[in-house]
Order: structure tokens, then sequence, then C-alpha cells
């Protein structure tokens, strides 16, 4: 025969009218044991801001001076930029920074003489930092800490140094284009001022001061009188070759000072920055993390509630299994 207890509606809730004292003492216990664990536990607040990724291709180039065709340009950083600041925000050259400009070692008394120290203090500070990507293709930043102000300065220091480490990666490309443009161009103006000495040199000698083909052609002109010599026509032919070379080299010299413009003007459009806050941080405006007063009260009461409940049924589910045995 089974003498295993069963309980329906009606005697689950008889059990708990007959320890609706004890139910709650001890939910009035865990409301209280709250509302103190509030009081005194120190409080986080969370200070944000929301940015948006400027499109780094607005700064190519190619896309500024273009001239074949007008192709569509979003002038919004896309999914794979967002990807990138969150990348950087977070690295540990970032973080590095942070931890120095707001001495967070001291705040956050940890020596960090110590190897082990250092890699956690890195980790509690890249554990307060929070990024997400908003609903309309942003970004938000936030901090979280027992000082708000400090919090609030944590994060507007966080954007300043993720979006300059994000700018100077696509200004050093541009430099080292510009470094390389500028030195083509003074070897050039080398070269060309060589051959223009020289030019001036054989026209002097040989009296010859038209403008000659490199092509080869046969050319009828007073001003080149016809003289049976050889260093006549050896001139000639050195001051053709002159001129075809110094004529490519300020071609070539020309096409590199209209590129060197370019990225310039590229580098100057990037010192306005990639990241565009439009929200900053502030630290009247900073929430406190977690649930407030009321709500702990509540949750901690709830809590109480559910496990005395729980209790009292199997304190009386167990009382009458040794009855029936």
């Amino acid at each position: 025969m089974d003498t295993t207890p069963r309980f329906d509606l009606v005697e689950i809730v008889q059990t708990l009218a007959a320890r609706r004292r004890f139910i709650l003492i001890v939910t009035v216990c865990a409301a209280i044991f709250g509302a103190l664990l509030y009081l005194l536990l120190p409080k986080e607040y969370e200070a944000k801001s929301s940015v948006f990724v400027a499109n780094p291709i607005y700064t190519d180039r190619g896309n500024i001076f273009r001239n074949t065709n007008a192709a569509y340009l979003d002038y919004f950083g896309d999914e794979d930029d967002i990807d990138k600041v969150m990348a950087i925000a977070t690295s540990e050259q970032s973080i590095k920074k942070l931890i120095a400009n707001h001495h967070l070692a001291e705040i956050y008394e940890i020596d960090t003489t110590k190897i082990k120290n250092k890699k956690k203090l890195l980790n509690i500070v890249k554990d307060n930092l929070n990024l997400r990507r908003t609903e309309f293709q942003g970004m938000e930043f936030s901090y979280s800490y027992k000082d708000r102000n400090l919090a609030t300065a944590i994060v507007n220091d966080a954007i300043q140094i993720t979006g300059n480490m994000f700018q100077e990666f696509y200004t050093e490309l541009n430099s080292n284009v510009v470094v390389e443009l500028e030195n083509q161009s003074r070897q050039a103006d080398s070269s060309i001022s060589a051959l223009t000495d020289s030019l001036a040199i054989l026209r002097n000698q040989f009296g010859i001061y038209d403008i000659l083909s490199p092509t080869r052609q046969t050319i009828i002109n007073g001003s080149i009188q016809k003289r049976g010599t050889g260093d006549f026509g050896k001139a000639i032919e050195q001051i053709q070759n002159i001129e075809a070379m110094k004529d490519q080299l300020v071609k070539d010299r020309a096409q590199n000072m209209s590129l060197l413009n370019e990225f310039k003007t590229g580098m100057a459009i990037n010192k306005k920055g990639l990241l565009r806050v439009i929200s900053p941080a502030n630290a009247e405006e900073a929430k406190q993390k977690g649930l407030g007063g009321l709500l702990t009260v509540v949750a901690f009461a709830l809590i109480g509630f559910f496990f005395s409940v729980i209790w009292s049924l199997l304190a009386s589910y167990y009382k009458a299994l040794s009855a029936n045995r």
C-alpha cells in the first residue's frame, strides 16, 4: 500500500495558512536585510555617452577627387568600422592610457609593481568599461564606478583616446604617402635643375635656341645654321635627349604635386575626428547601477516569501510522510 502523502491545492493553501506567521516573519526579515544591504553597500554609478563613427573612406583621395563617376558615399561608418572602434577601445594600449590618465591603480588600491596585479587592474577597468551598438548604427560608451564624477571623466576620456587612435591609423598611412611624394618632388627638382643647366650650356655653346623635337623629325629653321662639324650634330642629339628627359620629369613632378595636395587634403579632413559625440557623459545624469532602494527591498521580500513557502511545504510533506510510516 502506497503511504506517500499527496497534496492538492486545498491542502497547500491550508498548510500555508497554518504557517502564515513563519512566512510573514521570514518575508519581513528578508526585506529588512535587503534595505540594510542597500544602505550599507557602496553604490555604483554608470556614466554613458553616445557617439557616431564617421566613415574613414570619406577622407580617401579617391573619393574626394573622383572625376570619372559619382559614387554613393555614406558619411557614417558601417558595422565593420564600429567593430574596429570597439577593438581599439578595449585594447590593452587604450586601457593602459585610461589607467595612467586617471591614476586608477591608486584609486582601486592595486600594487602594479607585480605583473599579476597589472593584469588584474587591466581586467577590472575593461570589465567596467562597457561598449554596445545602438539601434541607429551608433555606439554607446559607459563606465561604472562609485564616484559618478570619475566615471564621467573616464567615459569622455575613453572616447577621446579611442578616436585619436582610430584616426591616427588613417593619418599615418596618408603621412607615409605624403613623405614619399615630397621626397620624389625634391629629387625631381634637383634633376630638373641639373638638366636645365646642361641645356643652357649646350645652347650657348652651339647657338641652338630652338625647341628641338625628340621624335627625330627634320627641323628647318633659320636660327639653326648648317655647320658640317660632328660636334654640332652630336649637340643636337644631346639637346633632344635632355629635353625629352626634362619634359618627362616636369610632367611627373606636376603629377606628384597634384597627388601631394590631394593626400594633404585627406589629412586635413582627418583632423576633424572620426568619432562624433552626440550625447556626452554628464555626472549629473549618471544613473545608479543596479536596483533602486524600493526595488531592492521588494526583491528581497519576494525571495524571502518564496523560500519560506517552499520550506513550509517541504516541512509539512516530510512530517506527513513520517506520520504515515
